[in-house]
């Protein structure tokens, strides 16, 4: 991958690329010296990309994007940074706040998470559903579709918010904490029809809604009774999707309303379950590294 970035989304991002292989490192590391280098070497690499203005760093340009992007999303066709914590800089922000905290790599990396979170914070933009965190930063001149963001991990405010959390505790920026309050409380303020996650799952579901709620609210510098009081109805909700008759307990619903037995973490009855294990551990739990929210 060149040096000055310029790539495809699946190169550096948490789901297939560089960001995920990182948050495995970060666990490998404090067992194998091997391992820590190589993470090292790959936080260096994000902090080169991250340094380059667009076309460059971790900008896609236009030869970059997929073909499928240029049917189904043609306002990304002149390039696009993806915002989102499964395929956009939002991953690579958890990831080294991550590996700051907990002293994983040799390296300050406080310039990138620097860089990264105050690029997602001048992405925010106010919609006619309150301040949203859109899908993709695009080129001057190109219109953004009006529409707002999914109310998840992979992609808006929630994921946003955690990154932002995160970041803020890694550089002692109180500020970053406060937009990720009002970008959260943004989110969870609208109508369920406006939230685009009708299903159980972790991805893009209220499974991961609420384990953002409630890694935020525990590690919030202060108490927020709304955003308790949020996470209690929505792990209610959560609960009241169970269905018996179900092989996995869960029942994944796709995008088009139908109703299917998924029993994989992502997009299936593991990530619920691996959400609801979390409310009885104090401490993060393993797979929540390979997500970047502890």
């Amino acid at each position: 991958m060149p040096a000055e970035g310029g790539l495809a989304e699946a190169d550096y991002d948490l789901i297939n690329g560089l960001c995920g292989v990182a948050a495995h490192l970060t666990m490998a590391a404090q067992y194998s010296a091997g391992a820590a280098t190589l993470l090292e070497r790959v936080m260096q690499r994000l902090t080169d990309w991250t340094c380059q203005p667009s076309p460059g760093g971790l900008w896609t340009p236009a030869h970059r994007v997929l073909g499928k992007d240029h049917g189904l999303h043609p306002e990304l066709r002149s390039g696009y940074l993806n915002l989102g914590v499964a395929h956009g800089i939002a991953g690579p922000l958890s990831l080294a706040c991550l590996v700051q905290l907990t002293g994983r790599a040799d390296l300050d990396l406080r310039p990138l998470i620097t860089s990264l979170a105050e690029c997602l914070c001048a992405s925010i933009v106010l919609s006619n559903e309150g301040l949203d965190v859109p899908y993709h930063v695009l080129p001057s001149g190109v219109h953004r579709p009006e529409r707002p963001t999914r109310t998840a991990w992979c992609y808006g405010n929630p994921g946003a918010a955690r990154a932002l959390q995160l970041a803020a505790r890694a550089c002692a920026r109180p500020d970053w904490e406060e937009t990720a309050v009002a970008i959260l409380h943004a989110a969870l303020g609208r109508d369920t029809g406006s939230r685009g996650i009708p299903s159980p799952n972790f991805c893009h579901g209220k499974a991961g809604l609420i384990h953002l709620l409630h890694r935020f609210t525990r590690d919030a510098s202060r108490s927020d009774p709304a955003l308790i009081e949020h996470l209690n109805r929505e792990l209610d909700e959560l609960l009241d999707m169970h269905d018996p008759s179900a092989p996995y307990g869960f029942r994944e619903v796709d995008l088009q309303g139908r109703a299917q037995d998924n029993p994989g973490f992502l997009e299936g009855a593991a990530g619920v379950a691996a959400v609801l294990a979390a409310f009885g551990s104090d401490e993060p739990m393993m797979w929540e590294r390979a997500v970047v929210t502890a």
